[in-house]
């Protein structure tokens, strides 16, 4: 079944984006992949999404800097944050992310994380 949300995926380790993009379209979710911040704020414009799942070092910009200007876009995006260094980052800035996964990320409890967050309804401001 396929989930209505469309989910972006952020992150410049193409390896690991690409496998998460293969498994999340296994899981019935319309995914789309930006390899930097540019990029998804591009596609932010152009489309709604549900959720955005974004790791913190970005090449152009933090994960926090990312999701702010996601949020002017569409403020009620989901956003889920991928890390490396969880425990160097703020409580501040963790509690802006619904979720915060440190890497390596089980790939089950991302699913799971999207999935308690997008069968919930938005609503859409016109």
């Amino acid at each position: 079944m396929a989930h209505a949300q469309p989910v972006m995926l952020v992150d410049n380790d193409k390896r690991s984006t690409n496998l998460f993009r293969v498994i999340l379209k296994t899981e019935g979710f319309n995914v789309e992949v930006a390899y930097c911040g540019v990029a998804a704020i591009e596609k932010a414009q152009a489309r709604r999404f549900g959720v955005v799942i974004l790791d913190y070092a970005l090449p152009d910009m933090k994960g926090d800097e990312l999701a702010e200007k996601i949020r002017l876009k569409q403020p009620d995006v989901e956003l889920i944050l991928l890390t490396g260094f969880k425990s160097s980052l703020s409580a501040a800035l963790l509690n802006k992310f619904k979720y915060v996964f440190e890497k390596p990320v089980n790939p089950q409890e991302l699913i799971d994380a999207i999935k308690s967050v997008t069968q919930k309804p938005i609503l859409f401001h016109s």
